[in-house]
C-alpha cells in the first residue's frame, strides 16, 4: 500500500477455521477494533453468513467493506443485510455487465430461463476452458497434419491460446495459468432484486500491449469520475485504520497486505 501512498494502520487480523459457520467472536473483536474499513477475500457461502453476523452486530453501519470475491454468491446478499457502498468484486463474470457482448447477454437470459438463477464467475470458467481446450485441439491437430493430438501436444498447444468467453477474450498463459478480466463495483440497493448489485461497475482487463500492465474502464451513472473505484457519494473509502478478514489458504498473506 505503500506504494501507492495510501497511509493505513492494520488493526486486525483474524483467520477463521476453514468450515466455520460461528463468526460471532470474530464480529466481536472486529467491532472492539472499530476500523474504517473491513478487507475480506471471504467467497462462497461464507460471504452471506458473515455479513448476517456482522448486520446483526451493527458493524455494518459503520465500517466500510472491501468483500473481493463475494460477488460469486450474489443472490444469496440479500438487501436486508447487506449495506449499500461496499466494494464487491465479482471475479470473472458479472451478469448485469451493460457492455457485456451479445453471447454473454443471450447465455445470461438462457442460464435465468432454465435455472431461474443468475449466472456467475463460473459459468464463465468452464465456458472457457471447453473453448479453450477445442481451440488447443484444433491448434494441435493443424500441427500434426490432421490427426487427432496426444496429451502432450494438447497441452503444449494450450500454452498461450486466447479465445473468445462470456466474460470477453481470455488466454492460458504459457505458465499455465488463466488470465481473464474481472468486474467489481460498489454495491447499491436501486435495482428490481432483493440482493445487492454493483454501480458503477468497473472492468479489470489485461492489456495486450508490451507492457502487460492492468487496464481498467468504468460504466455505470456514476462513471467518468475516475478510473479507480470510487464510494458512491464521491469519496474515496477510508484509508486509516484497517482490519483483514480472511480464510486460511487464501491466496493473501500479511506480507502482501502490508506492501
Amino acid at each position: 500500500m505503500k506504494k501507492y501512498g495510501i497511509e493505513a494502520q492494520v488493526v486486525s487480523e483474524l483467520w477463521p477455521k476453514l468450515g466455520a459457520t460461528d463468526f460471532t467472536s470474530h464480529v466481536a473483536t472486529l467491532a472492539q477494533a472499530r476500523p474504517d474499513l473491513i478487507f475480506s477475500c471471504f467467497w462462497a457461502g461464507d460471504t452471506p453468513i458473515f455479513m448476517k453476523q456482522a448486520h446483526a452486530a451493527g458493524l455494518t453501519r459503520s465500517t466500510k467493506l472491501v468483500l473481493t470475491t463475494g460477488g460469486g454468491v450474489h443472490e444469496s446478499l440479500k438487501k436486508d443485510f447487506t449495506p449499500e457502498g461496499a466494494l464487491l468484486g465479482y471475479n470473472c463474470f458479472y451478469f448485469e455487465n451493460t457492455k457485456a457482448s451479445a453471447l454473454a447477454k443471450e447465455f445470461t437470459r438462457w442460464h435465468h430461463d432454465k435455472f431461474k438463477e443468475w449466472p456467475n464467475y463460473e459459468s464463465d470458467h468452464g465456458y472457457f476452458t471447453v473453448a479453450a481446450f477445442k481451440a488447443a485441439v484444433e491448434r494441435a491437430a493443424r500441427a500434426g497434419g490432421g490427426k487427432w493430438p496426444t496429451q502432450d501436444a494438447i497441452i503444449q498447444a494450450l500454452e498461450g491460446v486466447e479465445t473468445e468467453s462470456l466474460s470477453g477474450s481470455r488466454r492460458y498463459r504459457e505458465d499455465h495459468i488463466m488470465e481473464a478480466t474481472f468486474f467489481q463495483g460498489f454495491t447499491t440497493h436501486k435495482n428490481k432484486h432483493d440482493f445487492v448489485t454493483i454501480d458503477p461497475v468497473s472492468r479489470w482487463a489485461r492489456n495486450r500491449s508490451r507492457s502487460r500492465r492492468a487496464s481498467v474502464s468504468t460504466t455505470g451513472s456514476t462513471a467518468g469520475r475516475s478510473d479507480a473505484p470510487r464510494h458512491p457519494a464521491g469519496r474515496r473509502l477510508p484509508r486509516r485504520r484497517a482490519c483483514s478478514w480472511s480464510r486460511r489458504g487464501c491466496s493473501w498473506s500479511s506480507e502482501s497486505r502490508r506492501s
